[in-house]
């Protein structure tokens, strides 16, 4: 054997451009999430990882445990041992994480065995099954927060890219209707209300933009006490990148949709992002022979796809535009670096920034966000 796969270093200089950074002080939330999903043989291997966040000058750590949709007629949502963290794995990761300095965030996220468009598609979705769905998923939540709770997370984060079907006006993967009982926005705050008796931490709700807003629960703005707006929406059109028509790009999207749902909210934003380090996936369509991939088509490691290549590079140039839009922003109260793979490293074209020239950014803006070197 004469390499690893998917370790090469970067070479390329990382040269980050940025005017004065304004000091946030340490009620910042500058963070990395890990991707969702687990194995049991990454635990030996998560001391390493947590080293290295916190050596980007991260002071928080999101946790994305999942459960796993095992039956879809009734719907069953529940753990499976080996494929999702069960209540010892995540104490161990939380307390691993506590040791080396970071806090602790926790966003539960549903798993799918198929497509998730295609199992909400064929799933019942009439009166009984979506009471089943709702019941099932409150479960789910308190199982975390209680979580939370024990293992002393700061953060409790609720919802996740695949729920468009189960908010108010919820439809599916092919425009129509999701069938959702008209009492939904009831729900949702029947729901928060029941993580908030068993949870007294920030409680916090995801907001997926890939380019426009999907709708919110009405119950949200009162329910909640920030937004986490995670963008993967495309930026530029096609071209070489450059660090200012990225930024402006990012500034375009925040000072509309965003800073709207700011204004109309009344709540405190963290902004996160979630670009591969694949070529084209800024413009909105990384090709692969004649199509456009999926935008998950890279949450996964080690991603390969024809006729696609990595662009490293261009991954950190995004990273440095959307901390330099925000450094302009006084209303984003947090960063969250979205799709961390904490197994290994790997150089490869995932939205994971571990190890590559996307992770000098951080290590960059960080701690001078948080005011702790000086400028």
């Amino acid at each position: 054997m004469e390499a690893w796969a998917w370790y090469t270093a970067s070479t390329d200089p990382v040269v980050v451009s940025a005017g004065e950074i304004g000091t946030r002080g340490a009620s910042f939330q500058a963070g990395v999430e890990l991707i969702p999903g687990y194995h049991p043989s990454w635990q030996p291997y998560l001391g390493w990882a947590f080293q290295n966040i916190k050596d980007t000058g991260s002071n928080t750590i999101v946790f994305t445990p999942t459960w796993r949709l095992t039956y879809q007629n009734p719907p069953v949502i529940a753990p499976v041992p080996g494929q999702d963290p069960l209540w010892y794995d995540l104490t161990q990761m939380g307390l691993q994480a506590q040791q080396k300095g970071l806090e602790i965030a926790i966003h539960p996220v549903l798993s799918y065995n198929e497509d998730p468009g295609q199992w909400w598609q064929s799933a019942a979705r009439d009166d009984g099954w979506w009471q089943s769905w709702f019941d099932r998923y409150q479960t789910f939540l308190l199982y975390h927060a209680d979580l939370a709770t024990q293992t002393g997370a700061k953060t409790f984060v609720v919802g996740d890219d695949s729920l468009l079907p189960a908010l108010p006006g919820g439809t599916l993967a092919n425009g129509s209707s999701s069938n959702l009982p008209a009492d939904a926005n009831e729900r949702w705050h029947k729901l928060l209300a029941s993580v908030r008796a068993r949870y007294s931490g920030r409680l916090v709700w995801l907001v997926p933009y890939a380019g426009q807003l999907p709708p919110i629960p009405e119950t949200v703005k009162t329910d909640v006490d920030m937004l986490y707006v995670r963008i993967s929406a495309p930026l530029v059109e096609t071209g070489p990148l450059k660090q200012e028509d990225l930024e402006a790009g990012f500034s375009a999207l925040l000072d509309s949709d965003i800073l709207k749902l700011q204004e109309a909210t009344n709540l405190p934003i963290i902004l996160g992002v979630q670009y591969p380090s694949v070529g084209g996936a800024y413009d909105g369509c990384v090709e692969s022979g004649e199509t456009c991939l999926p935008a998950g088509a890279f949450q996964r490691p080690a991603p390969v796809y024809p006729s696609t290549e990595i662009a490293l590079t261009d991954q950190a140039l995004v990273y440095s535009a959307a901390l330099s839009a925000l450094n302009q922003r006084s209303w984003i109260a947090g960063f969250y670096a979205s799709g961390y793979y904490p197994a290994v490293e790997l150089i490869d074209m995932s939205t994971s920034p571990r190890s590559k020239p996307a992770s000098d950014v951080l290590r960059y803006w960080f701690p001078r966000l948080l005011g702790q070197v000086s400028q």
